[in-house]
């Protein structure tokens, strides 16, 4: 009874890839487990303020859907290059209301020697683009940023 409930009710990933399943849509990028050596497919991405701008990747993955809250939840990497022979990902929780269609993620990290916290919202979301802007706090000044950011396949 339970699972024939959850069926009815989990819209697995329908609003970015027009199907319900059981395995990780397209739009993750990777399958299972984050591993950045198994990446398949990343959305190329740039971020931008009036005078900043830099590239990124997005990969999402480690889908999920909350009963208790009705929301989508993904894990979001974001491709830093530290230097010439160093890369990191950055994960950032990015939670999707299907009630409303919308998108936010948030993550907070050492950027330019400033520890930073960012907001993103997504103003649109699915497998082949994505498009939004973000906001980032400086928690030991009263310093907010505003970005916008792009992501393509």
């Amino acid at each position: 009874m339970i699972a024939a409930v959850m069926l009815l009710v989990i819209p697995g990933c329908k609003e970015l890839n027009g199907e319900s399943s059981e395995k990780f849509p397209d739009c993750v990028g990777i399958e299972g487990v984050f591993d950045p050596y198994n990446i398949q497919q990343a959305y190329r991405g740039r971020i931008w303020s009036q005078d900043t701008s830099f590239t990124t990747q997005f990969i999402f993955t480690e889908y999920s859907f909350d009963l208790s809250i009705l929301s989508t939840t993904w894990v979001m990497y974001l491709k830093r290059n530290i230097s010439p022979t160093s890369v990191s990902y950055q994960s950032a929780i990015c939670v999707g209301s299907d009630a409303t269609d919308t998108w936010y993620a948030n993550t907070s990290f050492d950027f330019d020697g400033q520890y930073t916290v960012w907001d993103f919202y997504f103003e649109e979301f699915d497998c082949s683009d994505l498009s939004g802007y973000c906001t980032v706090t400086r928690p030991d000044i009263p310093d907010t940023l505003d970005f916008n950011f792009e992501g393509s396949r």
